[in-house]
């Protein structure tokens, strides 16, 4: 697996300018607007993005077939794409939360309330990894594009649920505490997690009765 997770990095590594032009330039859009935690909100999103251009990549070469001549099991090609959506997200996490704090320092003189930049970032972090634990078994079963347009999709019905629920919440004049969104936030990382270990034993069976 190690060598898979290898070759789709170096892959990547050709859009590498793309990526730090888009950083230089959310970070740019998100001090003229005062919204900090845009940046980190872009800067994991292209991480994420990054998935779906590795499969994009093996998709136009046939890679599935070439590799499974080598000694490398159908899991293993799930996994190595599972943990780089991992790797490549807590590497966004973490540039997205210092330059967003960075950022603050520099423009404001002071920084942000560690632990609510944190909870913020994580949050979306979180979404990310439910829109991606749908995703990816729907590319591994119906291909990129149709995984592309399924995850449009799936953003707007994330966002607007949530957007609507804190909506409905300040019509309804409930404020919620800090401490209840602590609670809430350990409960929804696990909850996530453990969808992602469903969506990975889904992606393991849909690519086992698959045929290159």
């Amino acid at each position: 697996m190690k060598g898979l997770l290898l070759k789709d990095i170096y892959n990547l590594k050709r859009l590498g300018k793309q990526y730090v032009i888009t950083c230089a330039g959310m970070m740019v859009w998100s001090g003229f607007m005062k919204n900090y935690s845009f940046f980190s909100m872009m800067i994991m999103l292209s991480g994420v993005m990054s998935v779906i251009s590795s499969f994009s990549f093996d998709e136009a070469v046939h890679f599935e077939k070439y590799a499974l001549t080598l000694p490398v099991t159908k899991k293993n090609l799930v996994q190595s794409k599972y943990v780089l959506l991992l790797v490549f997200l807590a590497g966004a996490f973490v540039i997205g939360t210092l330059g967003s704090l960075l950022m603050s320092l520099v423009l404001e003189g002071r920084v942000d309330e560690l632990t609510e930049q944190l909870v913020s970032t994580a949050s979306v972090a979180c979404l990310f990894l439910l829109a991606f634990s749908i995703m990816i078994p729907a590319i591994f079963k119906l291909g990129v594009e149709k995984g592309r347009m399924l995850l449009v999709v799936i953003y707007m019905g994330i966002f607007a649920f949530v957007w609507g629920g804190i909506y409905l919440l300040k019509d309804l004049g409930i404020r919620i505490s800090d401490s209840t969104v602590l609670k809430f936030s350990g409960i929804g990382v696990t909850v996530i997690l453990v969808l992602l270990f469903i969506s990975y034993r889904v992606s393991v069976k849909i690519v086992e009765k698959k045929e290159w």
